[in-house]
């Protein structure tokens, strides 16, 4: 039997805020973590989630990264990207549009808004038409 929730790929090189997302989120979603961009993107290409939760700061392959190169995938480039980060919010912001991500995150950010952000990714919005 397959897992039918949605995939929520979280990448973040904290293990302990992985460890707490994860438990917040796996009650609803197929979670999937990774610690850094490089391992991140793998995934990303390999599970092709349904929403990615991408930290900017990161060692080995940082997050603006993965964004441009899930972009430029054709298989990933409408995935909702949610950002969190410890940057400031509004500077991100303005990049992070380029990118089409859905929703940028302060950290420390309660897992319980990170929760509540996917779920507005994964909510369809009306067709105005």
């Amino acid at each position: 039997m397959t897992d039918a929730r949605p995939v929520v790929l979280v990448i973040d090189d904290h293990a302990d805020y992985l460890d707490i997302l994860d438990f917040e989120l796996r009650s609803q979603y197929a979670v999937v973590v990774a610690q850094n961009g490089f391992d991140g993107y793998a995934l990303a290409s390999q599970k092709r989630p349904d929403v990615i939760v991408i930290d900017l700061m990161m060692p080995v392959v940082d997050g603006w990264t993965v964004l441009r190169k899930l972009r430029l995938n054709p298989e990933l480039t409408n995935t909702p990207v949610i950002v969190i980060t410890a940057v400031d919010k509004n500077t991100v912001k303005r990049i992070a549009a380029h990118f089409q991500v859905v929703a940028v995150l302060q950290k420390p950010c309660p897992p319980a808004e990170v929760s509540a952000a996917v779920k507005a990714a994964l909510t369809p919005t009306p067709d105005p038409h």
